[in-house]
């Protein structure tokens, strides 16, 4: 297909590393166990020319001219590794090299290098036996408990304290009362104060599970049990497979924690990362056992630092101590992970407890977090069943919820502190009494009194805690529209949600307002109704008139002008599921009658903000058109709770196809069109080079023996300081594109994370760091052509518990429709923490 074909064309201008004329060859660099090795040279034998591996061992040599050439492969601590090659004309060649260990050399280099210090020949060794005890074994069960908690720390307890007692000390000097204070009074208001101030201090999960494995890195956890005391957003590892602490991989891909992964001190070429220290041995159980020091060569986002304890002969890890740069932490502003090992069976080496300390700061408010996670009860190599792992990386059980605390008491891992203990007395009592019929109808009539500030801002809810229902009406303040166009419009709206026990969500909105200077009325009305919690099932139906834009995702600048918008009458009904694991399919149909805003009146206050700023004029008409929109996510990962699904994402990309059709002479239906668009979405972690993310979309019309105006396909103007999405629009192009025809848009974006500026000290310090990307539209039969790069830095702040990341880019662009001018532009994102993403 001509489409796919210059989808073809299209990525291969992206790979701007590879050359535009000639020879090369590029691929990668692993060790046996292929995992890449970094930093890794690749030479061509008897020319002084070469290369140098990226941290995650990708290499690309460019030639001048076709030949044989022997290209030689050396890393540290490895066997040099050599193959002859003819390269043909204008050939790129894709080569990946497997570099067997060396330890001999790896621990000769250390120990000259670093004054012969024994811990870089024990490191060697465990480098040398790391294969054998990262695959020990084939599979495994064993039970985990897991306790995570979180304090908010001495300072701001102290400081909430002084608050206090400032109050009551101002409270007791503006008295008139000049009798004493009854001291039964002042201490039971004491004793109160304790119990808010202990129950206000920590959060807290515990989680049983029993945990499954199969090599090489198949997991399923079944969840047992499961109980939370207070807000659980600032806990770690409160799901077994949120992150895998494996200290036999090369590099660790820690992605909920940190923006890159980690290179672990076993990393076959560790030397290069790392400096070790041997601090001490003693004798563990009969078993001589050496303690190292780690440390950081550079100061980097992708190193850990602390200790790692080894032992003799077997030379596995048996304890380990390490920290994480704050730097590449995503949430927290330190982080140290600890490991104990034990031996099962006296050959066996098995994970039985971790540990993680977290620091985390919100304003004013610092909190302190610790989870502990238990393994225990493991059985060896059992017999799963044939689709035993699957997609599905976690299943709650339908009691995991409701453990009472005699299922507790029996099932901890690690007993509880005195103060967790009091912590959890005290927040069971008040969960009794928050929870009581009595208590939640006394709530509910206090919440749902009408106060001044409801009507004037906040709107008015009324609640039904025993049906779970709650309705909804809107504030003074939302009643008015100022900035519609026609003028201001005066309204009201109110919405309508109810929810049952089964996760099942009925929900009602509508709008209704009039028009003051073209004194109209319009509305809009929804529905929809989540039938199917635990496959996304859901149906719904909307009604109304109101004013619509018509190219969606414009410029901000354009939102005020006259020519994007039009009045949209709109009756349609939706049905939406995923059919199976990955398979989302949505069909909507809808009946629509389009008109020009020609006919409005408008204030002459606009007119002097633009030039020109005149409505398009188009003769209304109705549409009855349906669409189908279908996508796709291979080997999509979930996780199963007892009512509903929770979707994880895939390593693969998300393929989407869309197909509308406009059917003609149907209740007057006035369109004859068929539309079709396929998509192509995908977010790839590129080790420690940072995280790419590519969106190629194409489409076309199939048929428009009727099509009107609406119904063409908009590429809207670029906006001119503010920085679109980068999977969406095109950020400097300087007219909006109406067409009928086929197109090709392919926007790409990489954010290095650090990668190219990790190593400069001064620059390093700002936290900022390097993003590029490109885009790119093409519409052959009207022979447009328009392509755009952009390269930009990033900042990446905290505010409250929330991530931002703000961005300043230079960006420019071709067209083949005149000069473009380069320009600046700004940006501002939010990390999404349910999904673990960014926008883009």
């Amino acid at each position: 297909m001509k489409l796919l074909s210059r989808i073809s064309s299209f990525l291969l201008l992206l790979l701007l590393t590879s050359p535009l004329l000639g020879q090369s060859i590029s691929g990668h660099v692993y060790d046996t166990d292929g995992q890449p090795i970094p930093f890794a040279a690749v030479s061509v034998k008897y020319e002084e020319r070469g290369t140098t591996c990226t941290n995650d061992g990708v290499y690309n040599l460019s030639f001048n001219q076709p030949n044989q050439y022997t290209i030689v492969v050396t890393a540290v601590g490895f066997k040099n590794k050599s193959l002859e090659i003819i390269l043909k004309n204008n050939e790129d060649r894709v080569l990946d090299f497997y570099l067997e260990t060396d330890a001999i050399q790896l621990e000769a280099v250390s120990v000259v290098a670093n004054k012969k210090d024994p811990a870089y020949g024990i490191i060697a060794s465990a480098i040398k036996a790391k294969r054998q005890w990262r695959n020990q074994l084939d599979a495994f069960t064993c039970s985990m408990y897991i306790r995570a908690k979180e304090i908010i720390s001495e300072k701001e307890k102290r400081r909430r304290e002084k608050i206090k007692n400032q109050a009551k000390l101002q409270e007791k000097n503006s008295s008139t009362n000049e009798e004493a204070d009854d001291p039964l009074e002042e201490k039971k208001k004491a004793q109160e104060e304790a119990i808010n101030k202990l129950a206000n201090s920590m959060n807290m999960a515990e989680i049983r599970l029993s945990r499954h494995f199969k090599a090489p890195n198949l997991y399923k956890d079944i969840r047992e049990g499961y109980k939370k005391y207070g807000d659980q957003e600032g806990l770690y590892y409160i799901q077994a497979n949120e992150d895998d602490f494996d200290f036999y991989t090369n590099l660790m891909d820690l992605y909920g924690l940190n923006e890159v992964p980690l290179v672990s001190p076993l990393h076959a070429a560790s030397i290069l990362t790392y400096k070790f220290k041997l601090i001490s041995s003693e004798v563990v159980d009969d078993k001589l056992e050496y303690k190292i020091k780690v440390t950081p060569r550079k100061k980097g986002n992708a190193s850990w630092r602390g200790y790692i304890w080894i032992q003799e002969g077997s030379f596995a890890i048996v304890k380990v101590d390490l920290g994480i740069s704050k730097s590449g932490l995503l949430f927290y502003d330190d982080f140290n992970v600890k490991q104990e090992y034990k031996f099962h069976n006296d050959s066996l080496l098995l994970l039985t407890r971790q540990e993680f300390d977290y620091k985390a700061k919100a304003g004013s408010k610092k909190f302190v977090g610790k989870t502990i996670a238990t393994f225990s009860d493991y059985i060896i190599n059992p017999i799963f069943e044939k689709r035993f792992f699957k997609n599905e990386l976690m299943v709650t059980t339908q009691d995991a919820y409701e453990k009472d605390s005699l299922y507790w008491q029996g099932n901890r891992g690690q007993k509880l502190t005195l103060e967790e203990q009091r912590f959890q007395f005290v927040k069971d009592s008040i969960y009794a009494i928050t929870h009581s019929d009595h208590y939640k109808d006394s709530i509910e009539l206090a919440d749902n009194e009408i106060k001044l500030l409801d009507i004037l801002w906040q709107g008015i809810t009324f609640s039904d805690w025993r049906k779970k229902r709650r309705y909804f009406f809107g504030s003074a303040l939302s009643m008015v529209n100022p900035v519609a166009p026609g003028g201001m419009r005066l309204g009201y709206n109110g919405a309508y949600f109810k929810k049952w026990e089964s996760e099942k969500i009925f929900s009602l909105n509508g709008r209704i307002d009039y028009g003051l200077r073209n004194e109209n009325i319009q509305g809009l009305f929804s529905t929809s109704y989540k039938y199917d919690p635990m496959h996304f099932g859901y149906i719904g139906a909307h009604i109304g008139r109101f004013y619509n834009l018509i190219a969606q995702n414009d410029a901000v600048t354009n939102l005020l002008q006259r020519a994007n918008w039009m009045e949209q009458d709109y009756i349609g009904i939706y049905w939406k599921r995923e059919l199976f694991n990955g398979f989302d399919l949505t069909w909507r149909w809808r009946y629509e009658t389009f008109r020009s805003i020609s006919n409005l009146q408008f204030g002459e206050l606009t007119n002097d903000w633009f030039e020109n700023n005149d409505p398009i004029a188009f003769d209304t008409y109705h549409s009855f058109n349906s669409s189908i929109n279908i996508s796709y996510t291979p080997f999509r990962k979930f996780i199963t709770e007892p009512r509903k699904k929770v979707i994880l994402g895939s390593k693969w990309p998300t393929f989407s196809l869309y197909y509308k059709k406009g059917f003609k002479d149907i209740v007057n239906s006035n369109v004859d069109f068929d539309y079709l668009e396929l998509e192509v979405k995908q977010d790839i972690r590129i080790s420690t080079i940072g995280t790419s993310t590519y969106k190629i979309q194409g489409g076309q019309f199939l048929n428009t023996k009727k099509l009107n105006y609406v119904d063409y396909k908009f590429f809207p103007i670029g906006d001119k300081y503010f920085f679109a999405s980068l999977l969406e629009s095109m950020q400097l192009q300087d007219t909006t594109i109406i067409t009928a025809e086929e197109y090709l848009k392919v926007n790409y974006v990489h954010h290095f994370n650090g990668a190219l500026i990790n190593y400069l000290p001064l620059i390093k310090k700002t936290r900022l760091h390097v993003v590029l990307g490109a885009g790119s539209l093409i519409i052959p039969q009207s022979d447009y052509q328009y392509l755009e790069a952009f390269v930009g830095i990033e900042r990446t702040v905290r505010i409250q518990r929330s991530r931002y990341r703000f961005g300043l880019f230079f960006v420019g662009a071709q067209s083949n429709l005149g000069d473009i001018t380069p320009r600046l532009k700004f940006a501002i994102q939010r990390y999404d923490a349910r999904n673990k993403n960014w926008e883009y």
